[in-house]
């Protein structure tokens, strides 16, 4: 929540008319991780913008990977939260970046159907995940 509650923040210092959801998710520190995404999920009628639907994903994930290394999510967890937001929702995110997402959704329910190796996967999802903090 914080990271995207920052990346809100960001946003309403650099620019002068942003929609009412930006101030909403800027004050959204308090709230649930599905009521940002919710929140978040409702921007793309006002404000679809690729660039910044991208970046709040790479947020979002940023979280999610501390979360994963903590323990707190598992790989399958995070890739069907990554998955959700950017291939069921209306966020506007890049279709190179909702294809990753799907693909590594897609890879994790071949892990728990035993076609591939948990270890793998997980190591090419961490992997994924680092690179989008670049």
């Amino acid at each position: 929540i914080p990271t995207i509650v920052g990346w809100a923040d960001d946003l309403i210092l650099k620019y002068d008319q942003l929609p009412t959801l930006v101030y909403d998710i800027s004050l959204a520190s308090s709230t649930t991780d599905s009521e940002v995404l919710t929140l978040l999920n409702s921007l793309h009628g006002e404000f679809n913008n690729r660039p910044y639907a991208d970046s709040a994903v790479r947020k979002l994930a940023a979280q999610l990977y501390e979360q994963l290394l903590a323990k707190e999510l598992s790989c399958d967890e995070v890739a069907k939260k990554l998955y959700r937001l950017t291939n069921h929702s209306d966020l506007g995110c890049s279709q190179e970046l909702a294809d990753d997402c799907d693909n590594f959704d897609d890879t994790f329910f071949l892990v728990r159907c035993g076609v591939l190796g948990r270890e793998m996967a997980e190591n090419q999802f961490k992997e994924f995940l680092e690179s989008l903090g670049d």
